[in-house]
């Protein structure tokens, strides 16, 4: 898929949901690759706080997303991921996105954080995870490519990262905090 398929679809989606009233995050590999670690990625991940799935589901299928599959809501970490599709009708493709959605003090903090950026490919501001909420997010789920992107970023971003606040929140979200050590 062209990068700029996936990032103009970003802004759409980004967008919509903030006019819901919802402060969506970038997380996943499109914010991997805004802290320094490029790589390829098919889908868009948003961290986002709703009052109600169901409502928040409404809105979706009303703006024309579909679920991505029959058991469209899983756990991963401490979030519940709710896995949308979006009709790109210009380019005859399909976007994939993920919702993390979790109602947890640790995930609104984490939203709260998230600072406005400007992403390469995009023409609005947006709010990413901090490098450190994202290693956090990487870490709980498990999976071996957030293991590996994990690696990565400690690396490119360990003299910018904030240690005490890894190794706090890791506690609180269930991590062993001598990871970060």
């Amino acid at each position: 898929m062209q990068p700029s398929l996936l990032m103009n679809a970003l802004e759409r989606v980004f967008q919509l949901v903030a006019s819901w009233g919802m402060s969506p995050v970038v997380a996943g590999g499109l914010a991997v690759a805004y802290w320094g670690h490029p790589r390829s990625t098919r889908d868009i991940d948003l961290a986002i706080l709703v009052a109600s799935i169901d409502d928040f589901e409404s809105r979706l299928r009303q703006s024309g997303f579909v679920p991505a599959k029959p058991q469209h809501i899983a756990q991963l970490g401490f979030v519940q991921v709710a896995q949308w599709r979006m009709a790109l009708q210009e380019a005859s493709i399909d976007i994939d996105i993920d919702f993390l959605i979790s109602s947890s003090p640790y995930h609104r903090l984490a939203i709260h954080r998230a600072p406005e950026c400007d992403l390469p490919g995009t023409q609005s501001t947006m709010r990413v995870l901090t490098c450190e909420d994202l290693l956090l997010f990487k870490a709980k789920s498990g999976r071996m490519i957030d293991l590996a992107d994990i690696e990565v970023l400690l690396e490119l971003q360990r003299d910018q990262l904030d240690f005490e606040y890894l190794k706090a929140r890791s506690s609180e979200i269930g991590l062993n905090p001598s990871r970060w050590s």
